[in-house]
């Protein structure tokens, strides 16, 4: 039994009839191609229609016309960075019918606004809240708007010359690798390095950064992903498999959104963004296709010399050159219109201008011009029928930088980076560059001059946004980037991909989820051997390393930035730091107690999705097993966990050990955690779970046991530590016996990364910088090299420090710090530690941000608790709150071929309605590692159907009326 529903729809020509699965993908059947698009555009807004809305309107700085005055500002930023050329060159550089497609999908837009406005039943709630109407759309919108992308590198030339002023060429290899190494920096010829300021970027943030999130930490460097393609040799069933699993940030509603389209011609199933046509990510029955970031430096920081009679002059071979003034009022809500001054050169937008120090500060951005508007770039490559048409399509890829991984069902596997790399004679992109016309760009590399993959030897082929790049490929002449993501997600991938040749969709998920910290790997390494004296004494009682910020046990490990400025300018080469010792931070070497696949684990070993042995053979878990590393063996006896703060959703944490909806292991015999299970010892009584650190996620304070079983099976008597000296000892040995998964269970990946990320960080950070700085400099410069709290940064940076110069007395303090801290957030009791306790997901709507009062229930869901984190293949980023900020809310793993054997995930649900079945309910699966069957042939999807709606062709003239409408109201589109 589905539910029904009918509308009448102006533009169709024939019936389209959408069948809503039970995980809320659409699947849409129509007659032509234009009927299609003009549907898609129609579900989108009834699925997403408060998201598109506030997208278009952030995008094209029309912010303060509903929201008020406070956002004219952000308006301005917004409209800077517009795409402002000429419209048939723009559609012209797309695929061939882009225009025809984005026009028909903007139809189907309108289509449902012109519903809502004439049933305000049909409204989502959001437009009541803030008292406003959902606006129509122009298809211009859809192409003009820019600042959704990802972008790369203006952030990280600027703050390397920050460093590099400030504290010198030594300090900026501590704060960033460059590669490919070696690499000497050159500080421009021209460049006064003293002239640029610190809020340089602040309308370029604005500009790129949703109002709603500004708190959050700057994207760059946190949106990776990860893809790979396997060949039908390294296959359980000799077809191909291709995975993708894109990192953005953690949102409700979900960034992308799932659907099928089908018509003739196209049949093509997956993912894109909701205001856009087509989809990025998925397949179309021939070829399937998945993409990561490949961090093209598409972005410059020009510096200008302004005329001191006018400042609206920059001098430009050798002469003044005005520049161009455009002015645009701002609708304000409740006011009169803001006049916007926009100011460009020849370069781009101006984002700062110094008036008193004869200067301004304009973006040159790859992404502002024809053909650059971010995914748009997929209409012509989701229909391609052949992996030859697939990489024939990426020729007109614009942005952002892409490596296309693709398979088709005849077992070709390929890897295609795309994107429009600026030609920089002369000079690399790593820094800012006068504006005098000397730094120019010379075209655009053609994309045949990139590397690419087809049907690798080994089998298999991934891609992490690390440096993929052949050593033979000359990237001084032409420079893709020097500013790579660290290769740790791609070490860990290739180590698996490497050891496994009969591949599944099942372990594919379970790869995307793999939560090994190979930092942590390396690290545990250095602990054999310290602190038996620890155990005796109170030798490291209170230890501190030089540099620790954890006087307080609350400190986040950072220091507060300083402002200063040094005067002067510095021109030429710029020697980098001496060769450090020290391997990479992707050793393959196992560890003891790490659950290899396919095999039995051992007890205490997180298995996400796998089998468990626990005095027995393998066992099936639907939906993913988990010997939780935080459960206490013995017998099955249960109790009752009161969840407080976990949204209803049945998740606990028994003993610190979070079960996320699967089942438990405990005492040798399956279980089911129903809303949160406790276990350990012969008691079975009530786990009364208080807040960590006041964010709401479970921790089991009163559960009894005779002890704890860590990850790799090594019990320890922390609990019972009674001096500073034993405890030190105890942790040391929670440590050496873990199996370096930072699962949610688990008390040693609670430690782990508290004292790596917040004390020991910071602290070889501190001592690296003894030798760079003078010490009054030094809490700057650790400020400045700091990586932001959530960034998934670099390890080797420390890992090399580190096996430079393993300094017990530094492990020692540091470690000792951090059990510190950790017992001031979870308690005294270790057995009560889960990283889980801490590292949470609470994803929140903007309404939250937008509100001036409190926000409705469903402004947030969650909390719960997670695994990983920026380090791990599994990403999941975090902030100084433990909250998750980044990570794959949408995951896919297509069988090539057998295509309804296929899987996904989007969380936290498919709809961005509140009270729609499918608003949340995919989150608590996307907790647990799940996903869900993405399914293709017509068979499967009517056998899974839970609502049918059908879309009719409106009666008589009802198009023309309602286009006129929608003009008539809005001429401007706004």
């Amino acid at each position: 039994m589905t539910d029904r529903d009918v509308y009448e729809v102006p533009g169709l020509r024939e019936p389209v009839e959408i069948r809503i699965d039970q995980w809320g993908v659409p699947h849409l059947y129509a007659a032509s191609q234009d009927d299609l698009f003009l549907a898609q555009g129609f579900n989108a807004a009834r699925d997403r229609l408060f998201q598109l809305d506030l997208w278009r309107r952030r995008g094209l700085g029309l912010l303060a016309e509903v929201l008020g005055e406070k956002y004219a500002e952000h308006d301005r930023a917004a409209r800077l960075f517009l795409y402002r050329g000429d419209m048939a060159e723009e559609w012209r550089a797309y695929g061939d019918d882009t225009e025809r497609v984005t026009t028909a999908f903007v139809d189907g837009i309108n289509a449902f606004v012109a519903l809502c406005r004439a049933d305000a039943i049909q409204l989502p709630p959001e437009f009541a809240l803030l008292k406003y109407e959902p606006a129509y759309w122009q298809p211009s919108d859809v192409a003009r708007i820019r600042s959704h992308g990802l972008q790369y590198n203006l952030r990280d030339e600027v703050a390397r010359a920050f460093t590099l002023r400030d504290h010198g060429p030594d300090a900026e290899e501590l704060r960033r690798r460059r590669e490919p190494a070696p690499h000497r920096l050159r500080v421009p010829e021209g460049l006064d390095l003293s002239v640029i300021p610190a809020d340089v970027l602040r309308v370029y943030e604005m500009a790129t950064t949703p109002p709603w999130a500004a708190g959050a930490a700057p994207r760059q460097g946190l949106d990776g992903s990860n893809n790979w393609v396997i060949a039908p040799s390294r296959t359980a069933t000799g077809r191909p498999l291709l995975a993708n699993d894109p990192h953005r940030g953690i949102a409700l509603p979900a960034l992308r959104y799932l659907a099928h389209l089908s018509a003739p011609g196209i049949d093509a199933v997956g993912a894109g963004e909701p205001a856009l046509p087509g989809i990025s990510i998925g397949h179309n029955g021939h070829v399937a296709f998945g993409l990561t970031i490949f961090p093209i430096d598409q972005e410059d920081l020009y510096v200008y010399r302004t005329n001191p009679a006018n400042p609206h002059e920059y001098w430009y071979q050798d002469h003044w050159e005005p520049m161009t003034r455009v002015t645009e009022p701002i609708p304000v809500r409740g006011g009169e219109p803001v006049e916007a001054e926009l100011w460009f050169t020849r370069h781009g937008p101006v984002i700062r201008e110094l008036p008193g120090r004869n200067a301004a500060f304009a973006v040159r951005a790859a992404w502002l011009g024809p053909g650059m508007a971010p995914y748009l770039g997929s209409m012509d490559y989701m229909r391609a029928a052949s992996p030859d048409a697939f990489v024939a399509a990426m020729r007109r890829w614009g942005a952002p930088g892409e490596n296309q991984v693709y398979a088709s069902p005849d077992g070709t596997i390929g890897w295609r980076p795309a994107g429009r790399v600026p030609v920089r004679p002369g000079w690399d992109g790593t820094l800012p560059v006068p504006g005098d016309g000397r730094y120019e760009w010379d075209g655009f590399l053609d994309v045949e001059e990139l590397p690419s993959v087809r049907d690798p030897a080994q089998g298999w082929f991934a891609t992490a946004n690390e440096l993929n790049l052949p050593p033979t490929y000359p990237n001084a002449e032409k420079t893709v980037t020097y500013d790579w993501y660290a290769p740790t997600r791609h070490d860990r991938i290739t180590e698996e991909l490497s050891a496994h040749e009969a591949w599944t969709v099942e372990e594919c998920v379970q790869l995307q989820t793999d939560y090994v910290s190979l930092p942590g790997r390396r690290i545990q390494r250095l602990l054999a051997g310290l602190g038996e004296a620890g155990a005796e004494g109170d030798s490291m009682a209170g230890a501190r390393a030089p540099g620790d910020p954890s006087a307080d046990a609350s400190a986040p490990g950072r220091v507060p930035s300083g402002d200063g400025v040094t005067a002067g300018s510095m021109t030429g080469d710029v020697a980098p730091a001496p060769a450090r010792r020290g391997g990479h931070a992707g050793d393959g070497t196992a560890v003891a107690g790490a659950a290899e696949r396919g095999t039995a684990t051992a007890a205490g070993a997180a298995v996400r999705g796998r089998s468990a042995a626990l005095g027995g053979g393998p066992r099936a878990a639907a939906g993913g097993a988990a010997a939780a590393g935080g459960a206490t063996g013995g017998d099955a006896g249960t109790g009752t966990a009161a969840v407080e703060g976990a949204g209803g959703r049945g998740i606990g944490t028994a003993a610190g050990a979070a079960v996320r909806g699967r089942s438990a292991a405990l005492g040798g015999g399956p279980r089911a955690a129903a809303g949160g299970a406790t276990g350990g010892g012969a008691g079975t009584g009530t786990a009364a779970v208080e807040g960590a650190g006041g964010r709401g996620i479970g921790m089991a304070a009163d559960v009894t046991g005779s002890g704890h079983v860590t990850g790799s099976g090594h019990a320890t008597s922390l609990g019972r530590a009674t001096t500073p000296g034993v405890r030190l000892a105890a942790a040391l040995a929670l440590l050496r016996g873990w199996d370096a998964r930072l699962t949610a269970e688990s008390p040693a990946a609670a430690l782990f990364e508290v004292w790596y990320r917040r004390h020991l960080r910071p602290a070889l950070l501190t001592r690296a910088l003894d030798a760079v700085v003078d010490e009054g400099q030094r809490e700057r410069a650790l400020a400045r090299i700091l990586p932001a709290e959530d960034a998934a940064a670099d390890a080797r940076v420390d890992l090399e420090l580190l096996d430079g110069d393993p300094d017990p007395e530094l492990l020692l303090g540091t470690l000792a710090a951090a059990v510190e801290e950790l017992t001031g957030l979870l308690g005294a009791d270790p057995d009560a530690w889960s990283w889980g306790a801490l590292h949470h997901a609470h994803p929140h709507h903007p309404i939250a941000a937008l509100l001036d009062g409190p926000a409705p229930r469903w402004a947030s869901v969650g909390p719960v608790p997670r695994g990983g984190s920026g380090d791990t293949v599994g990403a999941a980023a975090y902030g100084a709150g433990f909250r998750q900020t980044a990570g794959a809310t949408f995951r896919i793993v297509v069988d090539v071929g057998s295509w309804d054997d296929s899987v996904a995930m989007n969380s936290p649900g498919q709809s961005g309605v509140p009270g729609s079945p499918h608003y949340d309910d995919l989150f608590a699966s996307w907790a647990a590692d799940g996903s869900f069957p993405l399914l293709y042939s017509r068979e499967a999807v009517e056998k899974h159907t839970r609502r049918t709606i059908t879309l009719r062709p409106s009666a008589g003239d009802a198009q023309g009326a309602a286009q006129g409408a929608a003009q008539a109201a809005d001429p401007k589109g706004r």
